[in-house]
């Protein structure tokens, strides 16, 4: 009964260790502009918070190579939930590397989205001059996941790992070793 308990205490463990987690969110700071969907112009007015606000994630270093515009979506995403703000203004990055984990954190000035109207003709005047400027860098969204060849490594790596666990722990049940 003893050796029947164990033996279902591996295989259990051994199973929930080949789990994968995987968290995903979205940014979307950009104008919306769907094809074949006519919408009339809308004005937000915003007010931009006075106090900076941080965020920060952790990605795996192997990771980080291929993931950087997610790591950085996830720490403005961090950011922005603490403050329940609607984006962040002049976002800055400080990504500091440390063993096997790189850490990204953000400081920027929360926005918040206050009242909408239908855009005006004054209002033409606004875009028309505010295009000589420089175009402040856009934070596209990002639904970006981790590899499907890293995922399938790992998977592959737990399973060897779980049989030879379990092989291992049958052998030492039945008396083989």
């Amino acid at each position: 009964m003893k050796k029947q308990f164990i033996l279902y205490l591996a295989l259990i463990t051994s199973l929930t260790n080949c789990t994968t987690l995987t968290t995903t969110r979205t940014v979307d700071i950009d104008p919306i502009v769907k094809y074949g969907v006519i919408s009339e112009p809308i004005i937000a007015e915003v007010k931009i918070g006075e106090e900076k606000v941080v965020g920060e994630y952790s990605i795996k270093n192997r990771l980080f190579n291929s993931n950087k515009e997610y790591a950085e979506n996830m720490a403005i995403s961090d950011a922005i939930q603490k403050v329940d703000a609607d984006y962040m203004v002049q976002p800055t990055f400080d990504i500091q590397r440390k063993q096997k984990l790189t850490t990204v954190k953000v400081e920027g000035f929360p926005g918040y989205y206050e009242k909408f109207r239908p855009m005006e003709a004054a209002d033409t005047a606004i875009f028309k001059y505010g295009n000589q400027y420089p175009q402040a860098n856009i934070i596209e969204p990002s639904t970006v996941q981790e590899d499907v060849e890293s995922r399938r490594q790992r998977r592959k790596l737990g399973i060897i790992t779980g049989s030879v666990v379990l092989a291992t722990l049958l052998l030492l049940i039945t008396g083989a070793f």
